[in-house]
């Protein structure tokens, strides 16, 4: 499975990635801003966490707006702190598992 995290704080990019390690089978790909190119990488994504507080309306709408074609799950998260993006991560993991299901 692989997770992108669109936003947070660059210092935090590398704590981000490693919360990868706890989950088997798990990349995450961070972009803490929305550049050329990263509608082909959502595509890639089979998840999205959106780290709302420091990010544009104008990005935020454009990574849903994305993500809607794609068929993306997106989980909003409101703080850009490592524990956060963990919790988010978790229902992003608990939704997948429950469409899995259906």
């Amino acid at each position: 499975m692989t997770v992108a995290v669109v936003g947070g704080l660059d210092r935090l990019s590398s704590h981000y990635a490693a919360l990868a390690h706890e989950h088997e089978g798990l990349e995450i790909r961070v972009f803490n801003s929305l550049k050329r190119g990263v509608g082909n990488k959502l595509d890639r994504a089979d998840g999205v966490i959106l780290v709302t507080n420091l990010i544009s309306h104008t990005t935020a709408r454009e990574v849903y707006k994305l993500a809607r074609q794609k068929g993306v799950p997106v989980v909003p998260c409101h703080r850009c702190g490592v524990t956060a993006v963990r919790d988010c991560l978790s229902q992003l993991s608990c939704s997948r598992e429950s469409e899995r299901m259906r």
